[in-house]
């Protein structure tokens, strides 16, 4: 046997393992780099994202619209959590940043007590609606954040929500009285039957029940929106989460009316409130049940001489 040969051979199968190896590290580390640069920057999206939403809300409008209009195609990953004393609304972003087709994963989600964003599970686009209306039940609870990217068509939709909507402006909302009008692209919602993507079943003048795949999601008044837009198990969540805000706020007027009781203007809404606050907590309670209490007590606070709120 050449026992230089050999040496040549063993030494050029050894330069080439290690080159192979020198490669393999390289391209690990730089996927690695740029996975975590990726996350990093989706992080700092979503962080972002929750600085924009925190001055949204309504004063003494009644609604109001905001358009997001991001710098690269987005993915936003809305999650709700029910536990706790308020819950959390955690938001989380993906982008494309043009270095592969592939989603990449999402960051780090920003977490929030006092959001309540109504959405698909996940909402794609660069240019992003969102329609804001408060929830009184009967007092403000909070606002309700109605998010979307699809284009929404309205068949036949009540006067005061169309009213609502021609005064926030909302774009990206179709009025029509057929559903033959709709944009093709458009996701249409019947309020009076048809052949509809979404159905909506009044039962009286503000409430009702949104159908959706075959499954009912329960409103009252602004929660409509909510229910148009959502996920069923993300609505539920997010629902839960304003009942037990409103069972909080209740307590404070219940030690608000004993204050104005011990200074001589007695409400006489103590055990109203109580019961009150302890039904929205309940999760066999239905909504209907507590929108039905939720105007009895709005009404006797209205014959109050000092009004609680």
């Amino acid at each position: 046997m050449n026992k230089k040969g050999f040496e040549f051979s063993f030494a050029w199968l050894f330069a080439l393992f290690v080159g192979v190896a020198i490669i393999f590290l390289a391209i690990y580390a730089a996927s690695s780099f740029l996975k975590t640069g990726s996350e990093e920057h989706t992080s700092k999206v979503a962080a972002e994202l929750g600085v924009l939403l925190n001055p949204i809300g309504t004063n003494l409008e009644s609604s109001k619209r905001y358009s997001l209009t991001l710098p690269e195609e987005t993915r936003i990953f809305n999650e709700c959590v029910e536990e706790g004393t308020f819950g959390l609304q955690r938001l989380s972003v993906s982008t494309l940043s043009g270095l592969g087709e592939a989603w990449p994963k999402p960051g780090v989600p920003a977490s929030f007590a006092d959001k309540y964003v109504f959405s698909s599970d996940v909402v794609q686009g660069k240019e992003l609606e969102l329609f804001v209306k408060p929830l009184y039940i009967p007092y403000k609870v909070g606002d309700l954040i109605i998010l979307y990217a699809s284009p929404l068509c309205f068949v036949a939709p009540p006067n005061w929500v169309e009213d609502e909507i021609s005064a926030a402006g909302a774009r990206y909302v179709n009025i029509t009285s057929n559903y033959s009008d709709c944009p093709r692209e458009s996701i249409s919602v019947c309020f009076a039957g048809g052949n509809c993507n979404v159905t909506v079943i009044m039962e009286d003048d503000r409430s009702g029940r949104v159908m959706k795949r075959g499954q009912p999601l329960f409103f009252y008044d602004s929660l409509l929106y909510g229910a148009i837009v959502s996920d069923k198990k993300q609505y539920d969540c997010q629902v839960m989460r304003l009942r037990k805000r409103a069972g909080e706020i209740a307590r404070l007027y219940l030690g608000k009316t004993e204050l104005l009781s011990a200074q001589g203007c007695s409400s006489g809404l103590e055990i109203d409130l109580r019961n009150y606050a302890e039904h929205l907590a309940t999760s066999t309670s239905t909504l209907s049940s507590l929108i039905y209490e939720s105007k009895l007590l709005g009404e006797n606070n209205e014959k109050l001489s000092c009004k609680l709120f």
